[in-house]
């Protein structure tokens, strides 16, 4: 480009006094110009080039031949200025271009094109619905005579683009709109082999944005899988840069902007989280391409500003931990939209985008309010306003008049619900039902829209308590539930977990019940959708507390086993899912006759499985975007056909769906035990017991119902709050002091009532539901004047483990039952670490490797030999692998957090999920905190132990909070003494090392374990004091309870 304009400069230069000669050398330098323009955006060629064409028309004697070219060329370039009065001149220009062509011919139509396309201009400065008609016109007769290709293929598709437009902004036109997709198909199947991919792009990108618009109208998911099928990854003509601002950039930004717009409605079909962070990458690059080219920014700005709101209402309220007030990273996306609408209070902003961004300041505004009032308590009387404004407004077109409808009800509903206004609750409920009223019944906005409605008509039902109001209510949702089950799972979803919320507000039980057995098993294919944990994690948080609800109503209403199904389904998603890629189901299918499906399922749950822990292991905080997304799904694609194909086979119609009652005995039978589950609501709680087939008594009782009034949501908090304090108290009396206290009330309010249910000696394995997993449960205590220490703990009436979930416990129990125990990694006080030494650790494997039988080799790395890369290659080769070290919870990322190991490394979380499937019996991580979880999402069971569970290990032992080095010794050495040793199950050796800690004699400590450090010098000192020896100063439940068994 710049050698052309050289060169035409050089040639001007030669030109001399010949007037035909300059004339044709300013000509050609004004091309040179606007073409590098075009590429490079520089305004300055630009404007050159127009005055070099004003210049040759002023030389020019009138009718001269080259006046005409000269006039259309200078037309386009005011054109590519798109300033008010440039665009009127260039359409002078071309009317009079027009005038004189003579009708019917190609250069008539050539003119016509042209000037239709100042018109759509002119018409996208102020929204004047006349200029696209008379565009519209112009283009109708001159593609009349012309014959497919060429030039008459560019005027079709350009007249298919407007009647898009006339059908989105000025109104209605579906049959207009069929037209213009009918074109664009017509035009990219002509032109997809063809080398002109700048053109093939163009006409793609606009067949997508059509499609699009007629799915929102009539609701058929073809169209929008078409659109999506047609998204391209915008890029530049043959790769080539392109300059941002240039005419070039303003063709990727609408193809950006379009490929936006396919991403955020498959979003809104799917809830799936990458969606939108791909709609807001493609909306930002749109607006990067305009440069300062304000116009074509404007509109892009909102566009993008929009996105990001939608991604706040997506994420609302995931960040919360706890009852505090939200950050501001919270509404960071809203903070940011708001930022960027300000551009548009720019004088030279069009007029209609100006108003636009008034009215999406408002829904902005709004969103900021309801993510917290109190902070933003003036943003809903600013919002309202703006909204009633942009409904005044005659330019906004119906969709956008839907929304602000919709936002503007939620306005009304919030004053409503501050101030006790009955007229803003009425005025709420009459808005929400204008916007319904509003949409198609076919629209894929419908079913969105009426769960507003409901929202509002729930919100009514609370406050006026109204039987009518709450039949109203309820019954829309229901039709909404039943309506779009097939068509609109993420909008169903959220109908019936508002309506489960509500309903549990308002105390209908039967209601809540209705709801949770509509909304959990959608939550369970929402999750399943996202692509990566990070996205997992936003439904699940979201639905906090949904499954132990529904449960809870389910009881009530005595239906049992979907009370406990409902509990299941609600537990470790996220493991569940990846653990049952080795569903015990496929062992029968690969016996079967379809053996080759067998073989298809295992490759695509493979390729799916190598994805994931490639993001695992990749940058971290990046959303799933570009390539990385499309290759998610395709692999998602894949899994999701064979399974639809494994449930077609006669037997296997339930595989890989939510859990059945089958599924939960099975794991109680293969486990010979009693499974437990428990729920807590602010209601009260709930344990569900699911009985092993040989288990006495429970004979025709698959499920039984065990009422915990005293375990609320409250309590758990509570008592999970007063086990941080225990802990970190440096007054040893008080700690156990606290802890004591908390034991009795585990047994009170929680562990008592299922001990008297499952009977004394039962196997027991306690699912429990959120918070109540990271507590003590199996060190409940009541007052036993016969016990040594004066008290009885579960651990003296029943053996018990934990599990994560039913569905995992079985598959963990599957691939390790039958697996040898030859080989024992050990890894102990690997250094430099950064960490204090531990010197019990090479007391604690020694007594490890003396309780285990001969035929155990015992593998030790430690010092500097405890490295990740080592210790990763030698998991790979044991059966039983016992860390002795510090292990370390990184809040709020739980991924991160993991055992310290040598060079100050660590094997982490992420390390563990990422680690390509082994077959082990048991992971013993003998480290403080090495069995927290991720207290943000409890119910996921997210930690150290479930990486290790997940990496194929049958059970693991871990530590709930930090131990000290001679007890956590000793108690793992008696582990393997009384599992390997004598044959006890893993869960009852654990039990019997507990005890003997806690109630052995401060004597009988020292002749057991003669070389550990179990008392503190001074104490030592009376080892002939009689009182001491007796002494059991251990016997705390702060000391030995700390090791809980994950598996069996």
């Amino acid at each position: 480009m710049d050698r052309a304009v050289a060169a035409d400069v050089h040639a001007l230069r030669l030109t001399g006094n010949n007037l035909q000669s300059r004339c044709t050398a300013l000509g050609n330098l004004a091309i040179s110009l606007y073409s590098r323009h075009r590429c490079q955006g520089d305004q300055r060629d630009l404007d050159a080039a127009i005055e070099h064409l004003r210049t040759v028309l002023r030389l020019l004697p009138a009718g001269h031949p080259e006046q005409n070219t000269a006039q259309g060329n200078l037309a386009l370039m005011l054109a590519a200025r798109r300033t008010r009065e440039d665009l009127d001149d260039a359409v002078t220009l071309w009317r009079s271009g027009l005038a004189r062509e003579r009708h019917g011919s190609q250069d008539w139509a050539a003119s016509a094109g042209q000037l239709s396309q100042g018109l759509y201009e002119l018409f996208a400065l102020d929204g004047d619905a006349e200029l696209l008609e008379e565009a519209l016109t112009l283009l109708d007769r001159a593609v009349r005579d012309l014959p497919s290709g060429g030039f008459g293929d560019t005027l079709r598709a350009n007249r298919a683009v407007l009647l898009t437009t006339r059908h989105q902004v000025t109104r209605p036109d579906p049959g207009g709109l069929d037209e213009a997709i009918t074109v664009l198909d017509d035009l990219v199947k002509r032109t997809a082999d063809t080398a002109d991919t700048e053109r093939v792009d163009w006409a793609a990108a606009h067949l997508a944005q059509a499609l699009t618009l007629r799915y929102t109208d009539r609701g058929n998911p073809a169209d929008l899988s078409r659109a999506s099928a047609l998204r391209k990854r915008p890029g530049s003509p043959s790769g080539n840069f392109v300059a941002p601002g240039s005419l070039l950039g303003a063709g990727v930004a609408i193809g950006s902007d379009i490929q936006a717009t396919v991403a955020l409605f498959e979003y809104m079909s799917d809830a799936r989280q990458a969606d939108v962070d791909q709609a807001i990458l493609d909306q930002q690059k749109a607006v990067d391409q305009c440069g300062d080219d304000i116009v074509r920014r404007s509109p892009l700005v909102m566009n993008l500003a929009l996105t990001l709101a939608v991604r706040h209402r997506a994420r609302r309220g995931t960040e919360r931990a706890d009852e505090s007030e939200p950050s501001e990273a919270s509404y960071a996306d809203l903070t940011r939209a708001l930022d960027l609408l300000r551009e548009n209070d720019d004088e030279n902003v069009p007029a209609s985008h100006r108003e636009g961004a008034m009215a999406l300041s408002g829904m902005l505004r709004l969103e900021r309010y309801l993510t917290d009032p109190g902070r933003h308590a003036a943003d809903l009387t600013v919002a309202e306003q703006l909204l009633r404004g942009a409904l005044d407004h005659p330019g906004l077109d119906y969709r956008s008049r839907i929304g602000v409808t919709l936002r503007l009800a939620y306005c009304r509903l919030a004053i409503a619900r501050s101030t006790g206004d009955a007229v803003s609750l009425e005025a709420a409920v009459d808005l929400a039902r204008r916007a319904v009223d509003g949409i198609p019944g076919e629209s894929a906005l419908r079913a969105g829209a009426l769960g507003c409605l409901a929202d509002v008509l729930l919100a009514r039902a609370e406050t006026t308590r109204l039987a009518s109001h709450q039949q109203e209510a309820s019954g829309l949702c229901r039709q909404v539930c039943h309506d779009y089950a097939g068509s609109d799972r993420a909008a169903v979803y959220l109908v019936a977990r508002g309506w489960s919320e509500s309903a549990w507000r308002r105390g209908a039980m039967d209601e809540v019940a209705e709801a949770g057995l509509i909304a959990m098993p959608l939550l369970h294919d929402i999750a399943s959708l996202q692509l990566g944990r990070d996205d997992k994690a936003v439904p699940l948080r979201q639905a906090e507390g949904l499954a132990a609800r529904t449960a809870f109503a389910l009881v009530a209403r005595g239906e049992t086993a979907a009370a406990v199904i409902t509990l299941e389904t609600g537990r470790a998603v996220m493991l569940t899912e990846i653990m049952q890629r080795e569903h015990p189901d496929l062992l029968r299918l690969l016996a079967s006759e379809y053996q080759n499906l067998s073989s298809r399922f295992r490759r695509a749950a493979e390729a799916m499985t190598a994805l994931e822990r490639r993001l695992l292991t990749g940058p971290q905080d990046l959303p799933v975007v570009d390539g990385a997304r499309e290759t998610y799904r395709v692999r998602l694609r894949e899994l999701d056909d064979v399974v639809r194909d494994i449930r077609r086979l006669p037997g296997f119609s339930t595989f890989l769906h939510p859990p059945k009652m089958a599924d939960l005995s099975g794991a109680a039978d293969v486990c010979r035990s009693t499974l437990v589950y428990l729920g807590a609501t602010d209601r009260g709680g709930i344990a569900l017991l699911v009985p092993a087939a040989a288990s006495p008594g429970t004979a025709g009782q698959p499920v039984r119902a065990v009422e915990l009034p005293g375990l609320t949501a409250d309590f758990e908090r509570q008592s999970v709050a007063a086990l941080r304090g225990a802990v970190a108290l440096r007054d040893l009396d008080k700690a156990e002091r606290r802890m004591d206290e908390l034991t009795v009330r585990l047994w009170q309010s929680v562990m008592g009532p299922v001990i008297r249910a499952v009977g004394t000696g039962t196997p027991t394995i306690l699912i429990p539901d959120g918070p109540l997993g990271m507590l003590p449960l199996h060190a409940a205590a009541r007052p036993d004047p016969q016990a040594p220490t004066g008290r009885r703990f579960v651990i003296d009436d029943i053996p018990v483990a934990m599990a994560p979930s039913a569905r995992t416990l079985s598959i963990a129990v599957a691939r390790t039952s039958e697996a040898p125990v030859h080989r024992l990694l050990a890894v102990r006080d690997p250094s430099p670490s950064g960490e204090s030494p531990l010197p019990g650790a090479a007391a604690e494997i020694q007594r490890v490797r003396a309780a285990l039988p001969p035929r155990v080799r015992v593998h030790v790395l430690h010092g500097v030999a405890a490295t990740r890369q080592e210790v990763q290659r030698a998991l790979a080769e044991a059966e039983i692998c016992h860390f002795a070290c510090h292990a370390h919870v990184q809040a709020g990322h739980p991924l991160d957090g993991g055992l310290s190991l040598a060079d100050g490394e660590r094997l982490t979380v992420r390390d563990m999920f990422a680690m390509p499937t082994i077959t082990a019996r048991l992971a013993v991580l003998s480290a403080c905190d090495s069995g927290r979880v991720d207290e943000n999402l409890p119910e996921e069971v997210v930690g150290l132990a479930t990486g290790f569970l997940q990496a194929g290990f049958g059970a693991v032992i871990s530590s709930l909070w930090p131990v000290d080095d001679a007890p956590a010794a000793a108690q793992m050495a008696l582990t393997y003494q009384y599992w390997l040793g004598e044959g006890k199950t893993l869960p009852a050796a654990v039990g019997s090392a507990m005890a003997w800690l806690r109630d052995s004699t401060n004597e009988e400590k020292s002749a057991e374990f003669p070389e550990l450090d179990f008392f503190d010098p001074e104490d030592s000192a009376a080892e002939d004091d009689l009182e001491w020896l007796g002494g059991r100063e251990h016997s705390s439940p702060l000391v030995w309870a700390a090791f809980t068994c994950l598996g069996i």
